[in-house]
């Protein structure tokens, strides 16, 4: 949980290299190939930093009214977000080797 609150107040304060930081290697890897395909496609238009694609167009990560664990099964947990404002959502956690990271790679596959 404490994972995922990190992620949030990163964004909330600019630090997108934080917030990379906490995301899966798999969410990562998908934001850095969209990331390509995008300046690619944008002909040198867009940069292809996949940092990029974390703020843009979000705004400023709601705050966070609660953080709950759902369930744990072993490298895999998912946790229930309730923002400040707005309805609950469920957000999945993976155990990597450093610790607890977000995983939004199956909302980010095409």
């Amino acid at each position: 949980m404490s994972a995922y609150i990190s992620f949030s107040n990163a964004l909330r304060k600019g630090e997108v290299n934080t917030a990379w930081s906490a995301l899966s290697a798999e969410s990562q890897k998908i934001l850095t190939a969209r990331a390509k395909a995008i300046a690619d496609a944008s002909d040198g238009g867009m940069s292809d930093n996949p940092k990029t694609l974390l703020v843009s167009g979000t705004g400023t990560a709601p705050d966070l009214k609660e953080v709950t664990l759902l369930r744990q099964q072993g490298n895999e947990a998912w946790v229930s977000v309730v923002p400040s404002e707005g309805s609950a959502r469920e957000v999945r956690m993976v155990k990597e080797s450093d610790g607890w990271k977000l995983d939004v790679s199956d909302l980010l596959e095409d």
